[in-house]
C-alpha cells in the first residue's frame, strides 16, 4: 500500500483509539469504477484496523455491516459499516467517518 494509505491507517487507528465508544465508526469508499472487488482491499484494511483498535468491543467479524438496506432497525454501539459508491468519475477514495453518538 502507498505510504499516504499507511498514514490513513495509523492515523485512523490513533483516532478510533482515543475517541472510544461514544463515536460511530463507518467507512465510506468511492473506489475507481474499474475496481475490481467492492469493498476495495483498502477499505477492508481500514475496517480491520479500526476493529484491531477498538478490539475491546468485538472483532470485525462479529461488528461488520456492509451497507445498509430496508429497515436494519437501530445501529448497534459496536458495529463497523463499510459503504461503497461507484460511478462515472469518481477517483478512488477511502474516507473513514466517526460520528457522535446522540446523548
Amino acid at each position: 500500500m502507498s505510504v499516504g494509505v499507511n498514514v490513513l491507517l495509523r492515523l485512523a487507528s490513533e483516532a478510533a483509539r482515543l475517541l472510544g465508544t461514544d463515536y460511530d465508526l463507518e467507512v465510506v469508499e468511492a473506489p475507481s469504477p474499474a475496481e475490481g472487488r467492492c469493498p476495495s482491499g483498502t477499505a477492508l484494511r481500514l475496517a480491520e484496523v479500526l476493529a484491531k483498535a477498538t478490539a475491546d468491543q468485538g472483532t470485525l467479524a462479529e461488528r461488520v455491516c456492509y451497507g445498509r438496506q430496508g429497515a436494519p432497525g437501530p445501529r448497534p454501539r459496536t458495529q463497523i459499516g463499510i459503504h461503497a459508491m461507484r460511478g462515472g468519475i469518481l477517483w478512488a477514495t477511502t474516507p473513514f467517518i466517526t460520528a457522535v453518538l446522540e446523548k
